[in-house]
């Protein structure tokens, strides 16, 4: 199982091979401007607070995306889903988390507002990936959306992992599940706000 595998996604092409009469879609997009937890309206509230702005690496990159494209992928992938399969919305280039912020303040007109980098977080790279070693892009009848096909051996591996947590979790050892949890995931980090 990949470091980002996502578990829902196993889970969900599980229950789409037990119930084979419903489509299933999962979709997978960069991070949503606007949206709880976006880093645009952080540092918009750091910058008119006097600073300091917080970048956790000064090489981060992020794919972005607007809420009208997310939702708009979500509607597209309902619409080409057959039986079940995950799909990813073209996101062009990543940003550079750093230069975000750098044109945020001159943009907004800020002067002698700091800049100031917090490290990595435990399990966070410094490139988001978006597709798995392994996964496939192939395209559908949509020009921007594409579906993702996995590499069977991974998936049958996620099913089993993600068949062991549900067992541990339906026992209530959830010391075990967590751990097997870690173990598949080990960018999975509980209760920790991704500002991005």
């Amino acid at each position: 199982m990949g470091a980002t595998k996502r578990l829902s996604e196993v889970i969900v092409r599980a229950i789409a091979d037990v119930y084979p009469d419903t489509n299933y879609a999962s979709v997978r997009f960069g991070n949503v401007l606007g949206s709880r937890g976006s880093v645009v309206p952080t540092f918009r509230r750091q910058i008119e607070a006097g600073g300091p702005v917080t970048v956790t690496h000064p090489e981060i990159k992020r794919y972005f995306i607007a809420i009208s494209e997310a939702v708009s992928l979500v509607l597209q992938a309902g619409a080409v889903a057959d039986s079940y399969g995950t799909y990813i919305l073209e996101m062009g280039r990543p940003v550079m988390i750093l230069d975000l912020a750098k044109k945020m303040l001159e943009v907004m007109g800020t002067k002698n507002v700091q800049v100031k980098y917090t490290g990595l977080r435990p399990g966070e790279k410094l490139h988001e990936e978006l597709i798995e070693e392994g996964e496939r892009r192939v395209p559908t009848d949509h020009p921007m959306v594409y579906q993702l096909l996995p590499n069977d051996r991974q998936f049958l591996g996620a099913i089993r992992c993600a068949e062991q947590i549900l067992s541990y979790a339906h026992r209530q050892d959830t010391d075990r599940a967590l751990e097997l949890l870690y173990e598949s995931i080990p960018s999975y980090s509980p209760a920790v706000s991704h500002p991005f």
